[in-house]
Order: C-alpha cells, then structure tokens, then sequence
C-alpha cells in the first residue's frame, strides 16, 4: 500500500479582518462532536447521531503583540477563521501547496493564556469557536490549500520587569490567565452553535518571584494593589533584546489585589514566592509600549 501524505502545523489566517498569525508552536482543530448514543431494549447502542458540535480551532504563538492587538481581551469576531497544516514533502522539507485546512465561517476568538519565564520565549493560548449564522454546518474543509506567506516567526518576547505598588520584584516567571467563561449556544435543536459571548472575565496573573522577603513586602493576606505593571521584552532579531526604551515591548497593567500564594525551598535550591495578582476591572494592555 502506497504511503499517503503528512501534514504539520503552519498558520492561521482570518478574511476579515485580515490577519495571518504565525509563529505557531501548536496548532489543533477539534471538531467537538458530542454524540448521543440510545439504547431501549439492548444492552447495545441501538441509535447513535450527533446531538451537538462545537468545531473549534487552537493555537499557541510566539506572536504575542499581534494576537493580542487583535483581540485584546474581549476577543474577536472573525469571518473565514483557517487552520491551515502544511504539506511535509517526502525525501524533502515543506511545501505550501496541497496543503490541509479546516475553515470556519463565521468565529469567535478567545484568549486564554500568557506564558513566560527567564531564558525562553514566551507564548499566548488562543481559541476560536465555530459559529454558524442558519444553523448548518459552518465548516468547510479542503485538502488543496495553499500556505500563505507570514507563516514564520516574526516577534518573539520573553520574561520582562514587574512593579507592584511601586516595588520592583526579579521574577523567575510569569503567566496571565484571561479567565474567560464564554457561552457558545445552538437554537431551535440545531447542532451548531449560533451565538457565543463572554458571561464572566476572572483574570489572575501568577508570578514566581525570586526577589528574597516578597513575603515581607506584601504581608500574609496581602494588599490592595493601587499600580501594577508586567512587561514582556521583546527579542532583537539578530541580536539580544529590544532596547527598553523602543516601544516594540508588551505591556500589561491594572489595578485590584495583590497576594502572596506560597512560599517554597528545598535544601538544593533558592526560595520561590509565588504571587498572586487579581485584576478589579479590565487589563490594560500596549502592544507598542517602552519599558520605563
């Protein structure tokens, strides 16, 4: 039997807005089918069909300003949403033809999560739901795409400085939960979802800090947090970092309560204090900010 095709991550692309997001380091497209499976007078599925499908698509990337320049952190509604895998040729590399992609017609698109730490390169989580605008399926699926251009990596970021309350902490890393609880929802027995918004936003930074006495600092039940800044540095494409004072950094701010969540160390390594900060009202967020 000859040996079909493989396929590995490339690119997300959206016709409106117009937008191509790489810099993927993982890419997933689940359909969601929940299946109903009945049964009478067996103790065999006697019927099976599906009772709903929530077709999504995943992704993580490198390129942190441009998501979130995109949908912030409300999301966005985005029409022709692709996850596009690209073509592994064989006794080759890539191609950007014949590639496979599953398109959405209609999405929402959700940020989910920030990871950063020293020495490595951050990354966001993000998610888009299917929507369909009559209640039929709003996928459609081609195995004879192209890979578009700007599927590389173009921005990279990693570990910035934090202030908290006017106090700067050396962290040894950082992520930011959006805390999303979206509702996606079908009508009138249909199988697709038709409408999708935000109900809730509970945002939490966690923050491990290496600075000695943050316990000191921030007492055990913590306080009331008046002025927080988080950065993410931006790397220099042949060279080391963005200069601080370049507005190509990330920039997160709020205000809310600030905590300490634990207190750790073993006889090998150096303490770790992990902070907790929640956000009262939205983040702010510049994608185009200097470090100051």
């Amino acid at each position: 039997m000859a040996q079909k095709d493989r396929l590995t991550q490339g690119v997300v692309t959206c016709a409106t807005p117009v937008l191509t997001i790489g810099g993927l380091t993982a890419l997933s497209a689940p359909p969601g089918v929940t299946l109903d499976k009945a049964r009478s007078a067996s103790v065999d599925v006697e019927h099976a069909a599906v009772m709903s499908a929530r077709p999504s698509i995943r992704f993580s990337s490198l390129s942190i300003a441009d998501v979130l320049a995109s949908c912030g952190v409300s999301g966005l509604e985005c029409t022709t949403l692709k996850a596009i895998f690209q073509r592994l040729v064989p006794y080759g590399t890539r191609s950007s033809a014949n590639a496979q992609s599953i398109s959405l017609a209609k999405a929402y698109m959700l940020p989910r999560t920030i990871q950063a730490s020293q020495e490595a390169p951050a990354t966001i989580d993000v998610e888009a739901f299917a929507i369909s605008t009559d209640g039929a399926d709003p996928t459609t699926l081609s195995a004879a795409d192209t890979l578009p251009a700007g599927a590389g990596a173009s921005e990279v970021f990693t570990m910035g400085p934090v202030n908290i309350n006017g106090v700067s902490y050396d962290l040894e890393s950082g992520s930011l939960d959006f805390g999303i609880a979206e509702q996606v929802e079908a009508s009138e027995g249909h199988a697709f979802a038709e409408q999708a918004w935000i109900e809730t936003r509970d945002a939490t930074f966690t923050l491990a800090s290496r600075t000695a006495y943050t316990l000191n600092d921030l007492g055990i039940v913590g306080e009331e947090l008046t002025a927080f800044s988080w950065y993410l540095r931006k790397l220099e494409e042949y060279g080391t970092r963005v200069a601080n004072g370049t507005s190509e950094h990330v920039k997160f701010t709020c205000t809310g309560y600030v905590h300490v969540d634990d207190v750790s160390a073993d006889p090998n390594t150096r303490m770790n204090t992990a902070i907790m900060v929640t956000p009262v009202g939205a983040i702010t967020i510049d994608e185009t900010s200097a470090i100051t």
